[in-house]
């Protein structure tokens, strides 16, 4: 019973700190490559864009 309560609380503990990954990873990567892609490639990277998915 106890392994399971550890596991639980563990588990709960790495959600947490997920939640806080995906937002640095969202503001922090993405749409900055994205600004710099935009810069760089202009229109023709606007037009890629709608083509693929942000995320794997």
């Amino acid at each position: 019973m106890f392994e399971l309560i550890l596991y639980e609380y563990r588990a709960r503990k790495l959600f947490l700190l997920l939640i806080p990954l995906l937002i640095v990873v969202q503001k922090g990567i993405i749409e900055r490559e994205e600004a710099y892609l935009t810069r760089k490639f202009g229109n023709d990277y606007m037009s890629y864009q709608p083509q693929v998915r942000r995320w794997f």
